[in-house]
């Protein structure tokens, strides 16, 4: 629950949102700088730092959601405080967070941490933005391993989704949802099984067979290293 002076920051902030009035951290401490209140400039700000921190409020500059570290930094600087609009956090429905943690588990093969929608966007943005970066560095060894190219799709696709926001997180992701899972199903599973396990030990000694009796294979007619490099590179 919201202390006394939570909840009146918040109705405020939500009254004038109503009214399609556009409210920044500035209006804010002007409305609860006033006598009939006489708050603190740090008491104001302290409160709408926790307000935010319990996803009960968004701050945004420049189109931007201020999180963690960027939002106290913004706090913090009162040159700021014109440009940082307020908004309340719609309430998101129990049927979107059931999806989320389901779709977390399914896709990274363990369950989320957190229960909450808040929680549940970071941890799946961080998830992708973490296998893109593992794609990525699978997709500098095409040179050696060709396949490794077909992962260049999907690693764009991760890359671009751990970059949206909440809001495309929770009302979006599901759009896209059946074929993450089916790329993850037929392209993503057996390649990080291949390249985290025997088979690539096994895959490179047979390229280095290939390369070390090239001149053998040639000498006899011989094009079973076609037939081997073919085998390899599907």
């Amino acid at each position: 629950p919201l202390t006394e002076v939570e909840q009146q920051i918040f109705n405020y902030i939500q009254s004038q949102s109503r009214l399609s009035v556009r409210v920044t951290l500035k209006s804010v401490e002007e409305k609860f700088e006033k006598k009939s209140f006489g708050w603190s400039t740090h008491a104001i700000l302290a409160n709408v730092a926790r307000l935010c921190g319990s996803h009960k409020l968004e701050a945004i500059n420049d189109s931007n959601q201020l999180l963690d570290d960027e939002l106290i930094r913004s706090l913090k600087s009162s040159r700021d405080h014109s440009n940082i609009i307020l908004q309340t956090v719609s309430a998101i429905p129990e049927s979107q967070i059931r999806f989320l943690k389901t779709f977390f588990n399914d896709f990274f093969d363990q369950p989320p941490v957190s229960t909450d929608a808040r929680g549940l966007t970071t941890e799946i943005s961080n998830g992708f933005r973490e296998l893109s970066n593992k794609l990525g560095q699978y997709t500098a060894q095409s040179t050696s391993i060709p396949f490794l190219a077909n992962l260049s799709d999907v690693k764009s696709t991760l890359e671009t989704a751990s970059k949206k926001d909440f809001n495309w997180i929770v009302n979006d992701l599901s759009k896209m949802a059946d074929d993450l899972l089916d790329q993850k199903e037929n392209t993503l599973d057996p390649i990080v099984k291949f390249m985290d396990g025997k088979q690539k030990t096994i895959y490179e000694n047979a390229c280095q067979f290939l390369v070390s009796n090239t001149d053998n294979f040639a000498s006899v007619g011989s094009e079973k290293s076609v037939e081997i490099k073919k085998i390899l590179d599907d």
